[in-house]
């Protein structure tokens, strides 16, 4: 408080320095008992918890491991404690298809006793937020879908009592949270025996399964007992797309060593015994993956295949289809880049293993913002080198670049020579399937700066008509017409 009072009579106090003197207060126990009570004050019983959890990592403080204690026992009383209200909450009995369910239950093999949850955290030298470690394994679980009678999104897991298990929200895109559902009378509720692992959501864009649907399969390494089954949410409620989404990433799941059912669900069930991890990667600062996440992964993928392949890799993105979007002549990039020593790699035509030794074995990566880098994160040398050349303005490069920095210890050079963003129909904003205008000139310059070209190499350009007739091809595959963005209009969307 006195630098800060010092600060302001001499004018020196930048908006900074504020912020950094003003942090300091996190190490005072006036600070953290204060913020404790408050928490508890106000209801948030599970997130004070995980904060006193979080100071016990950090200094070993008295006031957090006996505070952290106290709290856990009382949560858990309090769940037992109240077995008959819980019971008499999480039924539906106005309905006679839910009487029907009821009695088609065996009582003996999920009976309302016990504890809702129990709660293990897995701890790490490196963890820190917004990581906490924690998995749950909730007794008579409430899985939750989207459903038709709930808010827009609505999904995840219910405590047996009804409340919300906020250690399984998820995430629709970095800044908008998925919502807490609610049980209504309109729920038929089905039985589901045994022991599973929740996996969130699942989504069918590969980059998205990455880093969503991966996020909490981590914990398959902590786990007393091997759970009969993944189950995941279907991303939208559309449980024959996301079934066929599961099938698609079958291989997938077998690289990492994983043998048992994915399964989805369109209905609400009653899990006898549900696995409920935090997410270890994700939105945001997410994107720097937990410890466990990143041992999971890294170990998991890397076993999958040898390295094999080039030094130097450009991946490009030409043979995609043209509604995932890309830039155009991005054959100008391939050829230049060829004639310089790379292989071009189009990942999509090759197996996963495939991809990941070529990715294990190359020390410069050069591509287009997109998935492959997400996967290429996971393998890729420490120190290596990558530069991500931007398909559209505004893209998320901040995550790539806590990806990256933190899986492979490598930060990427960041190329923006984007001089248009173009869109199709009706679209105002840039997307994932937008098409991006690039000057190839300053690309290469940039290139040859950064050292991925020597400094003598002089890249073959088109001129700009040709750039532009570049366009008529996307047209053709798209069946529509394609414009720039004018000034005004959103020129990036992270939601794909």
């Amino acid at each position: 408080m006195q630098d800060l009072i010092e600060g302001l009579a001499s004018g020196t106090l930048s908006q900074a320095a504020f912020a950094k003197a003003f942090r300091v207060r996190r190490e005072s126990l006036a600070y953290q008992r204060l913020l404790i009570a408050a928490a508890e004050r106000r209801g948030h019983r599970h997130l004070a918890l995980q904060a006193l959890r979080r100071l016990a990592q950090d200094d070993n403080s008295r006031f957090a491991r006996r505070n952290s204690r106290r709290l856990h026992q009382e949560i858990t009383e309090a769940a037992a404690g109240h077995q008959e209200e819980a019971a008499r909450k999480a039924e539906i009995p106005r309905t006679g298809a839910r009487k029907a369910a009821q009695k088609q239950r065996d009582p003996a093999s999920s009976p309302l006793t016990g504890p809702a949850f129990t709660c293990q955290i897995i701890a790490n030298p490196g963890l820190k937020a917004p990581f906490s470690g924690e998995i749950q394994t909730l007794a008579d679980a409430l899985f939750m879908p989207e459903r038709a009678n709930d808010k827009t999104l609505a999904s995840g897991v219910l405590y047996r009592d009804g409340s919300w298990c906020e250690l399984s929200k998820g995430w629709i895109r970095a800044l908008k949270p998925i919502p807490a559902p609610a049980l209504s009378d309109r729920d038929q509720i089905r039985d589901l025996p045994g022991t599973h692992l929740y996996g969130g959501h699942f989504r069918g864009h590969f980059g998205h399964f990455l880093v969503e649907s991966t996020a909490r399969l981590w914990a398959l390494d902590h786990l007393g007992e091997q759970p009969e089954s993944i189950v995941y949410l279907p991303y939208r409620g559309d449980v024959a797309a996301i079934e066929k989404a599961i099938r698609g990433q079958a291989p997938f799941f077998r690289l990492l060593g994983i043998d048992l059912p994915v399964r989805t669900f369109g209905e609400v069930q009653r899990v006898e015994r549900l696995i409920v991890p935090e997410l270890g990667f994700g939105w945001l600062e997410r994107y720097a993956g937990s410890p466990a996440y990143r041992d999971f992964m890294q170990s998991r993928l890397s076993a999958a295949a040898p390295a094999e392949g080039g030094e130097k890799l450009y991946v490009s993105r030409a043979r995609l289809p043209a509604i995932k979007g890309g830039i155009l002549g991005e054959r100008v990039i391939e050829e230049n880049l060829a004639r310089a020593g790379y292989e071009i790699f189009h990942p999509e035509r090759h197996p996963l293993e495939v991809q990941i030794a070529r990715y294990k074995a190359a020390g410069v990566i050069v591509a287009l913002d997109g998935s492959a880098l997400h996967l290429a994160a996971y393998v890729m040398p420490k120190a290596g080198r990558v530069a991500m050349i931007l398909r559209r303005s505004s893209a998320n490069t901040a995550d790539y670049d806590l990806q990256f920095r933190n899986f492979a210890d490598v930060t990427p050079d960041v190329i923006n020579v984007i001089v248009n963003d173009w869109v199709a129909g009706e679209a105002a904003r840039a997307d994932f399937r937008s098409v991006g205008e690039v000057d190839f000139a300053a690309l290469f310059d940039r290139l040859k700066a950064l050292g991925y070209l020597p400094a003598d190499f002089r890249p073959e350009l088109p001129g700009e008509g040709e750039v532009r007739a570049m366009l008529e091809p996307f047209q053709g595959r798209r069946g529509d017409s394609f414009r720039p963005l004018r000034r005004g209009e959103k020129h990036g969307d992270e939601d794909e």
